[in-house]
């Protein structure tokens, strides 16, 4: 059996694989880098793969660290946000179901991917920086080596065995999950849920399923910033929504369309769903209208795959001893909100961080603990609360759009902020702002908890023709500009803490929406936002009256960002709201 030896060994050449690859080679072009991957490589277009829609952390990554701006602009369709539709009856009109989404362009540019397309240029790039790109590879067997030692890993390629030699092992492998398993990292995730998803070469355009003259009047043209404007509900990452459900529809270039099921455990299981028949009939009676436009071509599906229970977490990524997990290896959260990207950039970013300053002579090992604490515990762990429950306040339109709000909101004032102005592997800064990053994360916590509270106190209600440009409104559509200003570390600083004093206000205004559903509404008065609760047995106990007050050196106007949710609360205006 031959021997190699390595710099470093990428063990996956799909995105995450490819990415690290291309990261460290972009940073330091001396690097020795290998990428094995086990599938031929280029992939084919719309390649078999979830993670087609970004949002803002990982097009930064892309774009800016990798340098694809050009490449996404050009190759790539721009995406407008997220888009919402909730049930109505039996789902044949979508002019009267509730919409949520912007109703204009907005200020930051995000992408839907294909990834056959994408991963095919990430590999001719790291190629052409001189990454070494080994296709039809299977890992037979790792050896993971502690203190100096070098890490081995068992290849087969083309009926020839090899073991390579390597300082730095990285596992990029997705579902094989090869490290996790070989080392038992696996961490149970507490978000249950299954998905099936299939894709089809055309276009599937939700605008074009009504021609109701008021609802096709709701949105701008979707503005690309070159003179030309497009259809911008044929841009977003559509939701069909229902009680414990959501349906995906993906636009891709060329007029292909990515198309999936994601379903709660609790209302439909994965026996329901695990093929494209059952997946279709499935479709035909909860979402009429989106199976009309697909099952024409069902003899044109390109692929189709189902996942139960997809969510998993680890318990360590990054060690001393030089093996690191990027991408799904380690930890997947939810397709809802389109994460999965962002957790790439996250984990590669500090990857490169710790090989790049190790390789330089600096003793990285407290980076490494601080890196896991960061990345699994701030990050990772706090994130599974945007999403365990939360298909079940599908069945509510104001609870669940409140929670999409809300969720984008702090996700822009900590995530996004901290990914786009490049501070996740600053130390100083993180220091800076660290009391507040542990508030925030409480925070997230208790008013995704909040949300699950309020739903099982009034459970599922639903509304006809309501429009709420979600986005667009004053404060969160400020948070979104904020993120392509240059700050100093003191700016950064300062403007963390008003988002997290105006997050901490729009916690306690949504709590005072809430508790109108109880039988004795409370009389308005300062509250711990950290202590909210639909139990007002618990409200002395908790704290709830202990508030302290953190004025915001620069407040948002709660009527105007949230003055569109009050109205489902307005019995003057019935199951009709204003649209």
């Amino acid at each position: 059996m031959a021997t190699d030896s390595r710099e470093v060994v990428v063990m996956g050449g799909g995105l995450a694989g490819l990415c690290i690859a291309l990261q460290l080679k972009q940073r330091d072009p001396d690097i020795d880098v290998l990428v094995l991957e086990r599938s031929e490589h280029p992939p084919p277009r719309a390649a078999f793969k979830v993670g087609e829609s970004t949002v803002e952390g990982a097009v930064h990554h892309f774009a800016e660290t990798l340098g694809l701006t050009t490449w996404l602009e050009e190759e790539q369709l721009r995406k407008s946000g997220l888009r919402f539709y909730f049930s109505d009856g039996d789902n044949t009109d979508i002019a009267r179901r509730v919409e949520i989404g912007p109703s204009q362009t907005l200020p930051v540019r995000t992408y839907q991917l294909d990834r056959g397309t994408f991963e095919e240029r990430l590999g001719k790039l790291a190629i052409e920086l001189g990454v070494e790109f080994a296709q039809r590879c299977v890992v037979r067997d790792v050896t993971v080596a502690e203190g100096d030692g070098m890490h081995r890993v068992s290849v087969k390629r083309d009926g020839a065995e090899t073991d390579i030699e390597t300082r730095y092992l990285i596992d990029a492998t997705g579902r094989f999950q090869l490290l996790k398993r070989k080392l038992d990292l696996a961490v149970p995730a507490p978000h249950k849920a299954n998905a099936t998803w299939f894709r089809i070469p055309r276009r599937v355009d939700v605008g074009t399923w009504s021609d109701d003259a008021d609802w096709q009047a709701r949105n701008e043209p979707y503005n690309f910033g070159d003179g030309r404007t497009g259809d911008i509900r044929f841009h977003a990452t559509i939701h069909l929504v229902g009680h414990g459900w959501w349906v995906w529809l993906i636009p891709l270039a060329g007029d292909i369309t990515s198309v999936g099921v994601v379903v709660d455990d609790r209302v439909f299981p994965i026996s329901e769903l695990n093929s494209l028949e059952k997946t279709m009939a499935w479709m035909e009676e909860h979402e009429p209208q989106a199976y009309e436009a697909i099952a024409p071509h069902l003899d044109e599906v390109m692929d189709f795959k189902f996942l139960r229970h997809y969510s998993h977490n680890c318990e360590r990524v990054f060690s001393p001893d030089r093996w690191y997990i990027t991408g799904v290896a380690g930890a997947f959260h939810d397709p809802l909100f389109s994460v999965g990207s962002d957790v790439i950039g996250w984990s590669n970013t500090f990857i490169a961080d710790l090989i790049l300053r190790e390789r330089a002579g600096e003793d990285v090992s407290s980076r490494v603990e601080l890196y896991n604490d960061i990345f699994l515990n701030r990050y990772v762990a706090p994130m599974f609360d945007v999403f365990q429950d939360k298909y079940l306040l599908m069945g509510n339109p104001q609870i669940f759009s409140l929670y999409v709000h809300w969720s984008t909101a702090w996700y822009w004032s900590v995530l996004a902020n901290f990914i786009l102005h490049d501070k996740i592997t600053d130390l100083a800064v993180l220091a800076s702002v660290e009391d507040e990053t542990n508030r925030a994360i409480e925070l997230l916590r208790a008013v995704q908890k909040f949300f699950v509270d309020w739903y099982q106190v009034v459970g599922n209600s639903e509304r006809t023709d309501y429009f709420i440009p979600i986005f667009t409104h004053p404060w969160s559509n400020r948070l979104l500009r904020e993120l392509k200003e240059e700050w100093t570390n003191e700016e950064f600083a300062e403007k963390f803490r008003n988002n997290l004093a105006n997050l901490e206000h729009t916690a306690c205004e949504i709590f005072w929406m809430a508790v109108q559903a109880l039988p004795n509404p409370l009389e308005r008065r300062p509250i711990d936002p950290y202590a909210i609760s639909m139990d007002p047995s618990r409200w002395e106990a908790d704290g709830l009256f202990d508030a302290v007050e953190r004025p915001s050196p620069d407040p948002i106007d709660l009527d105007a960002e949230l003055g569109d949710y009050h109205w489902f609360n307005d019995p003057a205006h019935g199951e009709l709201a204003r649209t």
